[in-house]
């Protein structure tokens, strides 16, 4: 069973690269760590801060943190040769309440004790136009993890506590991962829980 998940898994990722490749309109957030050689798939000004938060997509898919120009952070890091599929998950869910409904996107990574996890949060209050919110959010472990880590089921937060919370503020800072996942780009697989 495992097995047909990873290999769901893997034509999601490839679902959305190859989606990345063919988009023409990308949302401009500003300063960012992509390049004009990239595509921009998440682009968060850290509210507060000069720091800037990139998921871009040259090559590969990849997280830059920090100054634009000198990120203090990118991952995947130079010596991981894996595949898009294996170094990121996405997941998007929906909530809906009397008055409100809420679709949240995630583009999440595990490095070493810590899981990172971008959201792009689109609000909508009822007769509303539409909110939006982004955010990193870091989350300290209670295990390490290993080669193949998912979220125990889909959406799922991981097991561990939140240390940093990085709010944007640019309103389109996941305008591209929303973008994305209305065109159908990247194909949702129904995940068996997994302790991996």
């Amino acid at each position: 069973m495992d097995y047909i998940n990873t290999a769901l898994m893997r034509k999601s990722i490839a679902a959305f690269v190859a989606a990345l490749l063919s988009l023409n309109a990308w949302a401009d957030s500003g300063a960012s760590h992509c390049n004009e050689a990239e595509k921009t798939v998440f682009n968060c000004s850290i509210k507060g801060s000069k720091k800037v938060a990139s998921v871009c997509k040259g090559k590969r898919l990849e997280y830059r943190f920090g100054l634009v120009g000198s990120p203090e952070f990118v991952y995947p890091s130079p010596g991981n040769d894996r595949a898009d599929e294996e170094n990121f998950r996405y997941s998007a869910s929906r909530s809906v309440d009397q008055s409100h409904s809420t679709a949240k996107f995630m583009l999440q990574f595990y490095n070493e004790n810590y899981s990172y996890m971008a959201y792009a949060d689109e609000m909508y209050a009822i007769s509303d136009t539409p909110q939006y919110e982004s955010s990193v959010v870091v989350w300290k472990m209670k295990a390490p993890c290993t080669r193949n880590c998912r979220p125990k089921a889909p959406y799922q937060a991981p097991e561990g506590k939140v240390i940093k919370r990085f709010v944007c503020s640019n309103e389109d800072a996941g305008a591209n991962l929303i973008d994305l996942h209305n065109q159908r780009a990247w194909k949702l697989p129904d995940l068996e829980p997994t302790n991996n």
